[in-house]
């Protein structure tokens, strides 16, 4: 069953007086909104970051974990739309892509405000089914080797047992939520959709990314970066920058100021 708002979904990781707009970005499975804290430092004074916040980890490390999408689907979407009253720019990596898709999805059905554009990252087009061996289930040792291959957690994680048993319970739940999956059919997404993928990346193919563009129903762009599934971190100035554009008011440029400080690797 889905849980009750007794707090906010979604953290200001950067707070604005009056933002013009918002960038909502959605974590990769056991991440928190501090994975995006460089993102919001970078960002001008006019555009605020804000981040899921789902339970089991960071702040909200007692509170339990959803295993199901839909569980996750309705506890943010009330605030979510929110959220939505000013122009919005989706963004979201692995789980994250697919989370910030199927809540898309929801709000064009309800026919309220949604994002301006979807950016869909590290994640294969949500109607291919699942194609690494499930390992939610697993002991936790071998639980631990095999994540060991997505290379998005810490080595001072993975090493330390303590920081281990706390970290479990939500990597296990979000990859639950990945392995019981069961897209359905839909409309396609009235903003524009843009796929990115790291060019090296074991999980996602370039065919799986491209794949996305089914789901657009007029733009839609794949971009591939030289990198594994967590490619947005030696690339993050060229992806803030893209989110930016789509968030710029028609013909303006984006200046070098706002992605100053941020990782500026070679495409």
């Amino acid at each position: 069953m889905s849980q009750t708002n007794s707090r906010s979904c979604f953290l200001s990781l950067r707070p604005r007086t009056r933002p013009r707009a918002r960038v909502v970005c959605f974590p990769f499975a056991g991440g928190g909104p501090t994975a995006f804290s460089s993102w919001a430092r970078a960002l001008p004074e006019d555009i605020e970051l804000v981040a899921a916040q789902l339970p089991g980890r960071g702040a909200a490390l007692n509170e339990k974990p959803f295993r199901r999408l839909a569980d996750v689907v309705d506890w943010i979407t009330p605030e979510l739309e929110e959220l939505c009253e000013l122009p919005c720019a989706f963004f979201g990596h692995s789980l994250g892509a697919l989370l910030a898709f199927e809540l898309t999805r929801v709000l064009q059905k309800r026919g309220g405000r949604g994002p301006l554009h979807l950016f869909a990252s590290g994640r294969r087009a949500p109607h291919l089914p699942i194609q690494r061996v499930p390992i939610s289930h697993l002991p936790d040792d071998q639980f631990i080797t095999a994540i060991r291959a997505f290379n998005g957690t810490p080595r001072v994680i993975l090493d330390d047992p303590e920081l281990m048993a706390l970290f479990l319970p939500a990597l296990r739940a979000d990859l639950a939520i990945d392995e019981s999956h069961r897209p359905m059919l839909g409309e396609p997404l009235a903003c524009p959709l843009t796929a990115l993928g790291g060019a090296q990346d074991p999980f996602v193919s370039h065919e799986q990314l491209r794949a996305w563009g089914s789901h657009a129903r007029d733009a839609f762009e794949c971009r591939v970066f030289q990198g594994d599934h967590f490619f947005i971190k030696p690339f993050e100035a060229s992806v803030v920058a893209m989110i930016l554009r789509a968030l710029e008011p028609q013909g303006s440029v984006l200046e070098n100021r706002d992605v100053r400080g941020l990782n500026q690797a070679a495409i």
